[in-house]
């Protein structure tokens, strides 16, 4: 949570902004987008993994079919939640690197953008089988409400094609949906480990 939160603060916030030409967007902030990625990267590819094999494991262990079911939904859309954001993370550090090529910059951070809003797919997957699953065990009501929110926000980010503006992949209902995301892993971590002489 803590590497996801860095990554979103040091990104700057003028990658997707128009007016200034991008390469000099990307020329003049290169290493704040590339430590941006790395982060991202560690984040993504292996501290949520772990998050998602552990809580996987403690809700499959419970002797009820359901709750394991539920397990197994939310890991199948986390893994395909972190492939996707890896993938964007990839496309942004391409960027970076080939910013003097205006038209393939360009491209790059499109996709970069659009593979960003596609994580909500998975997402909504992810949160969708965890929280109910989570309930079934004792969490709190308000983490399902927490869940549905978050995975209604990512499917509205998966669905912001416009090409510039509110609803497009660079802006803010795309490019906020992974701090609802962080806010739910930092709910579900906090109250597993409040309630760990319980799981």
């Amino acid at each position: 949570m803590l590497l996801t939160a860095l990554s979103l603060a040091i990104l700057p916030g003028s990658v997707g902004a128009t007016g200034e030409p991008l390469a000099a967007v990307y020329a003049q902030n290169r290493t704040a987008i590339l430590v941006s990625a790395v982060l991202g990267g560690f984040a993504w590819s292996g501290a949520f993994l772990v998050y998602l094999a552990a809580l996987h494991q403690v809700l499959r262990a419970r002797p009820d079919e359901t709750t394991a079911l539920l397990a197994g939904v939310g890991l199948a859309g986390g893994l395909v939640n972190a492939t996707v954001i890896v993938l964007s993370v990839l496309l942004l550090t391409l960027a970076a690197f080939r910013a003097s090529d205006a038209a393939l910059l360009s491209l790059l951070q499109d996709a970069s953008f659009l593979a960003n809003s596609f994580t909500g797919y998975g997402t909504a997957v992810c949160v969708g089988g965890f929280s109910p699953a989570l309930r079934r065990v004792g969490f709190p009501s308000w983490l399902v409400v927490l869940g549905a929110g978050v995975g209604l926000h990512h499917l509205a980010s998966a669905a912001a094609l416009s090409s510039e503006g509110f609803w497009s992949p660079s802006g803010p209902v795309s490019t906020s949906a992974p701090l609802g995301m962080t806010l739910w892993v930092g709910c579900v971590a906090l109250l597993a480990w409040l309630r760990r002489n319980r799981v």
